[in-house]
């Protein structure tokens, strides 16, 4: 009797077993998901300089002052050849070559000047890519304002206007979560003003 009562000791796959199943079925979807992600990934970790110690390489480092010029070039005056990434390549290697100097392999910089250096690159960076996807987004919703016949300012009163809320929706959130209200109820109504003075303003200057 005492044989039939002894338990046999939990292992480390027993513990939580029903749940073993859909943790891997997550590790799947989470895997393939990150294949398809892996490109786009690849592309904005080396046009946007990062200070992030997890996010950190310096080969990536070493690569921005070629790569940053070339995307601003091919959104500038697209379309982008192998002449003008050699031409970058050719300007940009004094720059690599100070970063080899400058930087660490371990860890990004944490002080000096190119901190600031670093800081701005970065968002000029994001501002370019923005403007990359703003721009497939323009070209796929008149897509599809063409096959469905929907009038496109139908589609920039409603697809348009909520995909471009969304950022500053989760922009918002995150910033009053973090404690600072103030900043976030400004974000609300500096965004849409910004939009409609410089976006809007720049876009009938343009025009004219």
């Amino acid at each position: 009797g005492g044989r039939r009562n002894r338990r046999r000791p939990p292992e480390a796959g027993d513990e939580g077993g029903e749940q073993a199943e859909p943790e891997a079925e997550q590790r799947w979807w989470a895997r393939a998901f990150g294949l398809l992600e892996a490109p786009v990934t690849l592309a904005r970790d080396l046009t946007i300089p990062t200070l992030c110690p997890l996010q950190y390489r310096k080969l990536h480092v070493l690569l921005h002052p070629v790569l940053c010029p070339a995307l601003v070039w091919f959104l500038a005056f697209p379309p982008f050849t192998v002449g003008g990434l050699l031409l970058c390549v050719l300007l940009a290697s004094p720059a690599s070559f100070a970063l080899f100097l400058l930087t660490q392999t371990s860890r990004p910089p944490a002080a000096g000047p190119l901190v600031p250096l670093l800081l701005l690159a970065a968002f000029c960076m994001c501002v370019c890519w923005v403007f990359l996807l703003a721009s497939e987004l323009i070209t796929l919703l008149s897509a599809l304002g063409q096959l469905l016949a929907v009038p496109p300012a139908f589609l920039g009163l409603t697809v348009l206007a909520w995909g471009n809320s969304v950022g500053d929706f989760f922009t918002n959130t995150a910033v009053a979560r973090a404690g600072l209200g103030g900043m976030a109820l400004a974000g609300c109504y500096a965004g849409p003003v910004f939009n409609l003075l410089v976006g809007f303003g720049s876009s009938l200057l343009v025009a004219s």
